[in-house]
């Protein structure tokens, strides 16, 4: 099976791959203060609570843009998996043509998000990815991310807002309008 990893600003999301078929998918918070091995137990007991083992596991591969944990993740999937994770760039094969300049700039995300789109979808179309930023990119028809934009994800977006407009405050996780009845 492919264990996939996609390493972002807030969260990593994991899943497990059976070919195509997705097996499962967990999260765990992005943490800069973790070790490899704290990355790794906890990876290995998401593994072992979904009746999965180490040994279950024939491929990994990372979509990252947190460079600063791109070691700590490589360590963890060496040392708990016997594994050379392959990384997503825009070096790699992905059957995609990158009309992106530099192409280096691109996020692991992007690309990752233009082959999913293209791969399910084909023909021309547009990925949204609602994470710490919103992303969104377009791919043509034949297969060439063209480019896109990068915005404030919603959580940044709401937090902005309500620490700039007087009337609006956060309560449970939302926002609310504080305001008054005219009759």
């Amino acid at each position: 099976m492919l264990l996939a990893l996609d390493v972002g600003n807030s969260n990593i999301k994991n899943a497990l791959f059976n070919g195509r078929e997705l097996v499962a998918s967990w999260r765990l918070a992005t943490s800069f203060d973790k070790s490899s091995d704290e990355y790794g137990i906890t990876l290995v007991q998401f593994l072992d609570h979904l009746h999965f083992g180490i040994s279950d596991v024939d491929d990994v591969i990372i979509s990252s843009v947190s460079p600063g944990l791109n070691y700590t993740m490589d360590r963890m999937i060496h040392t708990y998996f016997h594994r050379a994770p392959a990384f997503v760039s825009c070096r790699c094969n992905t059957g995609l043509t990158i009309a992106y300049d530099p192409p280096t700039s691109l996020g692991a995300d992007r690309i990752a998000n233009a082959v999913a789109a293209h791969t399910l979808y084909g023909g021309t179309c547009i990925t949204v990815d609602f994470g710490t930023a919103t992303t969104f990119g377009v791919v043509t028809e034949d297969g060439t991310f063209l480019g896109g934009a990068i915005a404030p994800g919603i959580r940044g977006s709401t937090d902005a807002l309500v620490s700039r407009a007087a009337q609006l405050h956060r309560f449970d996780g939302h926002v609310a309008v504080v305001g008054y009845r005219d009759e």
